[in-house]
């Protein structure tokens, strides 16, 4: 997590100082939100007069015997609960509510006993390399300059943790905000790919290289922001968090994670029934124990859309063929498992032209990038997934990100 300097919990990295929080406000100016502290006030005792005498009957005597007994008591009782209360450390429980309370049913836990180990810094390139051999791994960064209806923005994958940092304050600092995010591959060796655009917008937080304890922490502390999106990777017991909460405004909200596959998929249905759509989502854990988060809006505007679940390139490409020939229609949320298994949803919003792409290796990301760029695209979402050599990439190119 990042408090804006170097270090901190709070925009985005390191867990070094997690008495702090920062942001930025809509203008991009840095927020600060200071530790809190617990304090008593200290009253003044005003004298006795001096020639005040104190006299004790029987009765004030036993009533003042009484009164130390019920305190030596109460000091007892309240010990005991006191000493229960900080020895029952409940496992962290990413199950969150748009209240930002944290007390919606627990559907999983996760404990946050581990450590996080940070990879070697890799080199951030200032341009995109096309020539010679990129290696799945190689790190890739793309800016475009403003055009009309288009945003200057800035794009990357396969950055490690100091790379993701460095760019955020960079980004940050000069007036971009994050549209898409994502964290991707087995920790240690796990790695980010982000999108940025040039505008002013809502205050946000952002968080990364967090676990699942601190990302409950971070979720809690920043009560009326809304998750706008969340990623997460790695197996069950070793989950790396990252996501964004900005101060939209929505008020009507959900967001829960460590949901089964079953789990996700009566979630799904349930919301859908109940008037919500989804607006982020992510899969991790393993193929054996897969894992999922979504956020769920409700939906105020009635906006159709589809969801889909775990399907391997081939039935995703019938999936994409089958949703896109109704007009307007396009993937508007993706995510790609360590196994190369896509979820999406689709939407039927006006994005302008748009191009859609999955099971992109570096290589075919760093040519598709520069393919779309020339074609006056921009990406609007970038999702990795895999690790070393099986990253996988799916990817949307599109005219603008915000709906007309």
């Amino acid at each position: 997590m990042y408090d804006g300097h170097d270090g901190g919990i709070g925009s985005t990295l390191t867990s070094q100082r997690p008495d702090l929080q920062c942001g930025y406000d809509p203008e991009g100016h840095p927020v600060t939100q200071p530790p809190s502290f617990n304090y008593t006030e200290k009253l003044a005792t005003p004298s006795k007069p001096q020639n005040q005498r104190l006299y004790l009957t029987k009765k004030g005597i036993v009533a003042l015997a009484l009164l130390f007994l019920i305190v030596v008591v109460a000091g007892v009782v309240g010990g005991v609960m006191a000493s229960k209360k900080k020895n029952n450390v409940a496992p962290a429980i990413i199950i969150v509510n748009g209240t930002g309370g944290g007390n919606a049913p627990a559907i999983g836990s996760v404990t946050s006993t581990r450590s996080v180990s940070v990879p070697v810094p890799v080199p951030i390139p200032t341009t995109s390399s096309t020539t010679g051999t990129i290696k799945s791994t190689s790190p890739l960064i793309f800016t475009g300059a403003s055009q009309t209806n288009t945003p200057a923005f800035a794009a990357y994958a396969n950055y490690n943790t100091t790379g993701h940092q460095s760019q955020f304050n960079q980004l940050s600092a000069q007036g971009y905000r994050m549209i898409s995010l994502s964290v991707y591959g087995q920790p240690p060796n796990h790695l980010y790919a982000a999108t940025w655009v040039q505008r002013t917008g809502s205050a946000y937080f952002a968080i990364h290289e967090a676990t699942a304890a601190q990302y409950q922490s971070f979720f809690n502390s920043h009560t009326g922001f809304v998750s706008t999106f969340i990623t997460v990777t790695g197996p069950p017991g070793g989950e790396i968090f990252a996501g964004v909460m900005e101060q939209t405004g929505v008020t009507d909200w959900i967001q829960q994670c460590d949901l089964t596959a079953t789990q996700y998929q009566a979630e799904l249905t349930k919301a859908a029934s109940t008037g919500y759509i989804l607006k982020s989502f992510t899969e991790y854990g393993s193929a054996s124990a897969r894992l999922f988060c979504g956020v769920w809006y409700h939906n105020d505007q009635n906006q159709p859309f589809n969801t889909f679940v775990d399907e391997p390139y081939s039935d995703y490409q019938t999936t994409f063929n089958s949703q896109t020939a109704n007009q307007g229609w396009h993937p508007g949320y993706l995510s790609v498992s360590e196994d190369h298994l896509i979820s999406s949803a689709f939407v039927n919003t006006n994005i302008g032209s748009w191009e859609a792409r999955h099971g992109l290796t570096t290589s075919d990301l760093d040519s598709e990038f520069t393919k779309q760029l020339a074609a006056g695209l921009y990406p609007i979402h970038l999702q990795g997934g895999g690790t070393g050599d099986n990253i996988n990439f799916a990817a949307l190119w599109a005219q603008q990100d915000i709906p007309i």
